[in-house]
């Protein structure tokens, strides 16, 4: 069987928990045991590394695409927390252990509050992500001793009934964007080396397929990705700028730059009417603005998704992604994997 994770902690500093790796079991850490029985579907697992074992429940969802929000700091820092009822007589002083984050490396949260040391986007995504590929991009030897890589034209995804299905890899950036972005790309050189990014080359005007397409939002780095002469990350385009009658020259740059247009719900039928959608679902008025949206930016090439819906009541959430599968959104985005990957849609 296929080793799929790397050491999760290295340093000197003790380390108090469980890793989130070191809770998958062996017999799952292949692209084939992961996946085989698997239907792959359009959903986006919304902050997947709140799952109790990240990107694996997911994949085991069948989820098309991921989301890590990711953090950078250029110094060195401490957590110090105090005294608690929880932790009185544990450890010296009985606090809670301190944690060192180190310069250098991408961590994954949802808040600075509640990061680990150990929850490192090596960690929790890219070491075991490449393992997969790796696994499901062998290299063919014949007998002659002669290497065959005429086979198959591309490289594989991680899904094992469609190797064809590229995975949707967000990074959401909580920190510096220049910073953040400097410190992302030794870490996703291994998968530019090995072929497995899609991207976008200038020179040819071209977009290149690959198995997975990594999508930075939140503080992005845009003047760096634009001058880029092969960028092998996309961003997200603003889909609330999607709107009928909209400028072209506005949104054509996001031909080059981006994969995916995603946007909020509230942002596109504003406060009043999100909040009724909110109790009742969406409405036939309310579905024919959402879509002119989606339309807009399908026209430019692009696939869409859309956040900020509602969670609870479990009624209204199903009407809403339906609705939204329905009326053309591509990524549906979702919180309870469960649920979600058996809407009758």
């Amino acid at each position: 069987m296929l080793s799929i994770f790397r050491p999760l902690v290295s340093g000197s500093y003790d380390n108090p928990y469980v890793g989130v790796a070191d809770r998958v079991p062996e017999d799952v850490r292949t692209s084939e045991a992961l996946t085989r029985d698997i239907t792959v579907k359009p959903l986006h697992s919304h902050n997947d590394y709140w799952r109790k074992e990240p990107l694996f429940d997911a994949l085991r969802a069948g989820c098309q695409s991921v989301e890590a929000d990711v953090w950078y700091f250029e110094k060195e820092y401490k957590v110090e927390r105090t005294e608690t009822r929880s932790t009185r007589g544990q450890g010296p002083g009985g606090r809670h252990p301190d944690f060192k984050f180190s310069r250098g490396e991408v961590y994954v949260g949802h808040n600075q509050i509640y990061l680990k040391p150990q929850d490192t986007l090596n960690n929790l995504y890219l070491d075991p992500l490449f393992d997969l590929l790796s696994y499901a991009n062998p290299t063919y030897v014949q007998r002659d001793g002669k290497v065959e890589d005429s086979w198959h034209e591309s490289k594989n995804s991680v899904f094992y009934n469609s190797p064809e299905t590229p995975l949707y890899f967000w990074l959401d950036i909580k920190t510096d964007p220049r910073a953040t972005y400097n410190a992302l790309k030794p870490h996703l050189k291994r998968f530019k080396d090995a072929g497995y990014l899609a991207y976008f080359d200038r020179a040819s005007n071209k977009y290149v397929p690959g198995p997975v397409i990594v999508t930075l939002s939140g503080n992005i780095p845009w003047d760096e990705i634009e001058n880029e002469e092969q960028s092998y990350v996309f961003v997200d385009a603003p889909l609330v700028q999607f709107r009928s009658g909209s400028k072209r020259k506005d949104l054509e740059k996001y031909k080059r730059l981006s994969v995916v247009a995603s946007g909020s719900l509230r942002d596109m039928l504003g406060d009043e009417s999100y909040e009724k959608s909110a109790r009742e679902g969406l409405s036939a008025e309310q579905e024919s603005v959402v879509k002119s949206y989606l339309d807009t930016a399908h026209s430019y090439g692009l696939k869409t998704r859309i956040w900020e819906g509602v969670n609870w009541p479990l009624k209204v959430r199903r009407n809403q992604l339906e609705s939204l599968w329905r009326i053309g959104s591509d990524l549906l985005n979702v919180d309870d994997l469960y649920d979600a990957s058996h809407i009758d849609l």
